[in-house]
């Protein structure tokens, strides 16, 4: 195991991952249902969602209240607190599922916490397990908050390389077709500190903009 991994498994067991926002705040859910409403527009989820490194989940059960939603992650303190009813402890990197087993294959805010030389794999995964779709949101590092935010903690580190031209050409390096990229929104998630009264202001920035705090790609696979 590099460095890099070791690191980032450390971190992401630390106990106190267990007390994050959880996927109902304001904050989170504007942030979170805005940009499913988003992809819907997009694509068709179909039947099923695995949702990759899906955490406390955020997504997962937003996606869930739409689609049945498996949630998968190597952090078990994290996982703890997804509130859907299927989810499993694993490695993104080695996906125990069968091939073709869910229509979308999602991942948020995952591959700059794997270390470079196996963001490929959990790529190639994603597409294995996936029938129809895999979607990718990683941070935008063209969007000043978010460059700051990964030069000052270094478990963030590796997002400055993630422009949205960068992460098109890892998935599409990984042998899979890109049907839409897109940088999006203003909002983070997990410590913006917003009042209430103007989560509708942001709520209007939260859609495709040129240096928007996210890229999200939507990638065909065969």
């Amino acid at each position: 195991m590099n460095n890099y991994t070791k690191n980032q498994l450390e971190y992401w067991h630390d106990k106190k991952h267990g007390k994050r926002r959880t996927p109902d705040h304001p904050i989170v859910k504007l942030y979170v249902c805005s940009k499913i409403e988003f992809i819907c527009t997009l694509i068709e989820l179909g039947k099923n969602i695995l949702d990759v490194g899906a955490g406390n989940g955020y997504f997962s059960k937003h996606f869930n209240d739409i689609v049945p939603t498996t949630a998968i992650d190597y952090s078990s303190v994290m996982l703890k607190e997804n509130p859907v009813p299927d989810k499993k402890v694993m490695d993104a990197c080695l996906l125990d599922l069968p091939d073709k087993s869910f229509d979308t294959v999602f991942c948020h805010a995952v591959l700059h916490h794997i270390a470079p030389s196996d963001q490929p794999k959990v790529i190639q995964e994603m597409s294995r397990v996936a029938r129809r779709q895999i979607v990718i949101i990683e941070p935008n590092r063209n969007n000043p908050i978010m460059a700051a935010f990964g030069i000052l903690k270094k478990e963030e580190r590796e997002s400055l390389k993630f422009s949205k031209n960068y992460l098109k050409k890892l998935v599409e390096n990984s042998g899979i077709s890109v049907t839409y990229a897109c940088s999006y929104g203003l909002l983070t998630p997990n410590r913006m500190p917003i009042p209430k009264c103007v989560l509708p202001v942001f709520k209007f920035f939260e859609r495709p903009l040129p240096l928007g705090v996210t890229n999200i790609i939507i990638a065909r696979v065969s």
